[in-house]
């Protein structure tokens, strides 16, 4: 997110200092004047695919993740759910939820009955979402936190709330 750091990241590469890149956010990063698909710099994308390139890439099954989290929790017997959500557009993210709801719904249990609360990946964002849920008049019994993370914020913010896990909600 740091145009400047991403433009002296460039030039280290470039000035030789690696030998190739893996890249986590979806994207080539651009130097200066340079980006390093343009200087043959090798390349390997690792969870998120890179869009507009035809580069190898190490991903996560987080579509069928998201779906046995959702299996898990319908075999435990719940019914009412909490998602605490990636960053906005997230890829990631959007693949978890997709498999979580479609799994859902296959049970018959609407999307819209599904409480979200928003995050970003950190702890921080984690006990904000604990804090909407304790807020709720009709919580949801299972929460599915979609990164490790956020889930140690949300259980933070329960824990100090008194509730216990998984007796009082299943995260």
């Amino acid at each position: 997110g740091d145009a400047g750091k991403e433009r002296r990241l460039v030039d280290l590469v470039l000035a030789g200092q690696a030998d190739g890149v893996l890249l986590l956010h979806g994207k080539v990063p651009q130097g200066a004047s340079l980006s390093l698909a343009d200087a043959g710099v090798p390349m390997v994308a690792v969870g998120v695919p890179v869009a507009d390139r035809d580069l190898p890439a190490v991903l996560v099954q987080d579509r069928e993740g998201g779906a046995v989290v959702a299996r898990h929790l319908l075999e435990l017997g719940h019914r009412r759910f909490g998602y605490v959500t990636g960053p906005p557009g997230n890829f990631n993210d959007t693949e978890r939820w997709a498999g979580f709801i479609s799994t859902l719904v296959e049970a018959g249990i609407g999307a819209e009955s599904v409480a979200r609360y928003y995050g970003t990946f950190h702890v921080e964002s984690g006990v904000a979402a604990g804090r909407h849920f304790l807020a709720s008049a009709s919580r949801p019994t299972a929460v599915f936190a979609t990164s490790d993370m956020m889930a140690i914020g949300f259980m933070r913010a329960l824990h100090q709330a008194g509730l216990t896990i998984p007796n009082d909600v299943s995260i």
